[in-house]
């Protein structure tokens, strides 16, 4: 809050010292008497419409970094995203845990044997392998006698 108080007094003081120097310029060589009443005119007319308003406006904003055109509503949610911080960096955004899968699959298997899990798909692969035996295939053949080696084998 204190930033924000202090940028704003900053413009405050800067516009009121570019007044009195745009007031100052234009006074040069005019009589005194009218002095005060140039410095007047200058100062209304900043915030004015006018061309000289526009360019003085265009002026402050761009020394202050600020954007130099009013920004349009349709337009705003385009600067709020682009102004936010990145997904990446955010802490309720980021996809920074990943599961340790070795520890779970050995888990998994522990409370298996314990009798405490119960895993449909293993015990279905386990009926399948005996059933493989049973009819005199090799579960897992060794490298170099599957049956593409075979196939290739036949071609030679």
């Amino acid at each position: 809050m204190e930033m924000v108080a202090m940028e704003q007094q900053l413009k405050k003081n800067f516009k009121k010292k570019l007044f009195n120097l745009l007031a100052y310029k234009n006074v040069i060589g005019a009589a005194m008497k009218t002095m005060p009443s140039r410095i007047n005119l200058a100062a209304r007319g900043i915030n004015c419409e006018t061309d000289f308003g526009k360019h003085i406006n265009d002026l402050s904003r761009r020394i202050f970094g600020e954007p130099q055109r009013t920004t349009e509503s349709k337009n705003l949610k385009i600067v709020r995203i682009m102004s936010e911080e990145p997904l990446e960096q955010q802490s309720f955004k980021a996809i920074d845990y990943y599961p340790n899968q070795p520890m779970f699959h050995y888990l998994t298997k522990m409370l298996r044997f314990h009798g405490v899990y119960f895993d449909e798909h293993i015990v279905w692969r386990e009926v399948q392998n005996r059933l493989k035996l049973a009819r005199g295939k090799m579960l897992y053949p060794p490298i170099g006698q599957g049956k593409r080696a075979l196939l290739r084998g036949e071609k030679k």
